[in-house]
């Protein structure tokens, strides 16, 4: 265990067991221990020391601090152990760079566009002439909205992804590429970004996604809305689901399913941007 920790003082106590019993007796006498005192005895109070009395005040302040934060009776009813504890705070031991995951099932995603919609402003006009709020908005009431274009895009550039570059983008919005134990962490997709008219568009195609790895947020600027406000023929091949999707009336799964079929292009400009 020692090795783990401290490997010269490891292998300094190593060399204790292979000294000449001369200088061996000559140690023990420096260091004040009794002259019948075994090498292996001299070895494990060594060991006791560097490990558990040098650092006491360390521990002691660290497991003050802990309990601070954690309620010591929840841990117990919790019925935490060791592995189980470290496990739940550091992510599954058997997480590898190397192991392929799904940012979906791995966290618990929450989708908050509550902020990030300016469609809502009918004097700015979109690439087909028509008000923002005509364009921007359709489909809306049917589930579909240009935050779920943009959300469904992001789910397809991570599956494309190697695991290495999930990894960064794991790391990017949580501060580390530790993945948690499945589900138990929330990771929040935020459209905080707003843009009234054409020219504000177009400079929200070039704003780079931001994290707040404290809080595992990712702020998305909404790149299908400025897409389909800024490009004529984006902004028809919307227009175009929007009506199939009225006509089919479909549920979630489906109308994932149909976006992905009847915005294609749309689909790979926005997820070049990403």
């Amino acid at each position: 265990m020692l090795e783990q920790h401290d490997t010269d003082a490891a292998q300094g106590l190593a060399a204790v067991l292979s000294l000449p019993q001369l200088q061996y007796q000559e140690l023990l006498q420096v260091e004040g221990h009794p002259s019948n005192t075994s090498r292996q005895a001299y070895v494990d109070q060594a060991v006791q020391q560097l490990l558990v009395h040098d650092v006491e005040w360390q521990y002691q302040a660290l497991r003050q601090g802990f309990y601070t934060v954690m309620d010591r009776q929840v841990l117990l009813a919790c019925c935490f152990d060791g592995h189980s504890l470290a496990a739940a705070i550091c992510g599954p031991a058997a997480d590898t760079a190397e192991s392929d995951f799904d940012v979906r099932q791995a966290f618990s995603v929450l989708v908050d566009d509550e902020e990030g919609s300016s469609s809502h402003q009918p004097t700015a006009m979109n690439a087909l002439g028509q008000p923002s709020e005509s364009i921007a908005t359709q489909g809306t009431a049917l589930g579909a909205s240009t935050v779920e274009l943009t959300v469904l895009c992001l789910w397809q550039v991570l599956d494309s992804w190697s695991p290495q570059q999930k990894r960064a983008f794991v790391k990017f919005v949580t501060g580390t590429d530790r993945l948690p134990v499945t589900g138990s962490e929330r990771l929040t997709l935020s459209f905080p970004f707003v843009a009234y008219g054409i020219k504000q568009h177009q400079q929200l195609l070039g704003t780079l996604p931001q994290s707040h790895t404290c809080a595992n947020t990712l702020e998305l600027p909404n790149y299908a809305e400025a897409l389909i406000l800024t490009d004529t023929q984006l902004a028809q091949e919307w227009k175009d689901a929007v009506e199939l999707l009225t006509a089919r009336r479909s549920s979630s799964s489906s109308r994932q399913a149909t976006l992905l079929q009847t915005c294609p292009i749309l689909l790979d400009r926005c997820g070049k941007l990403l």
